[in-house]
């Protein structure tokens, strides 16, 4: 997990690209089985618990892999999160862990808190000769232009 952020409400929202999502001691989940997800937990530091309130990203619907880069944070006036999936690598076709992959590209999403998609953007280079691979370290919301 990394770019976590502390929400207005308080909890944290950490992006997860999910590397292998592996437990100790368990097999490695090959890269076309693997997803990448936004989380968000509520952390009760006076009974040192930490319960996990919201997740996008591993609903079969939602399910892409970012093998790399990656960020997500809450904008204030909407409260919808602004996802950054910035290194969604494939080597024909296939999702790898590999980013030197043949294509990589970025998507950025902003969800509800429903989980409605109200903003979907592709960063790639697919149709330059030859493709060309791109990524997106985190990306910043402007609401208006």
């Amino acid at each position: 997990q990394h770019d976590c952020s502390v929400t207005p409400s308080g909890s944290i929202l950490c992006f997860d690209n999910g590397n292998h999502r592996a437990l100790p001691f368990s097999d490695k989940l090959p890269a076309e089985k693997n997803y990448s997800r936004v989380a968000e937990f509520l952390v009760d530091e006076e009974m040192m618990t930490v319960k996990q309130v919201w997740s996008f990203g591993a609903g079969p619907e939602e399910q892409f892999y970012a093998c790399y880069q990656g960020g997500a944070y809450r904008l204030p006036k909407t409260g919808n999160t602004f996802m950054t999936f910035g290194g969604i690598c494939t080597i024909d076709g296939i999702a790898t862990n590999d980013n030197r992959g043949d294509m990589c590209r970025a998507r950025l999403l902003e969800v509800t808190p429903e989980k409605e998609i109200v903003f979907d953007m592709w960063i790639d280079g697919i149709n330059e000769d030859p493709p060309l691979p791109l990524s997106s370290f985190r990306a910043e919301h402007f609401p208006v232009l």
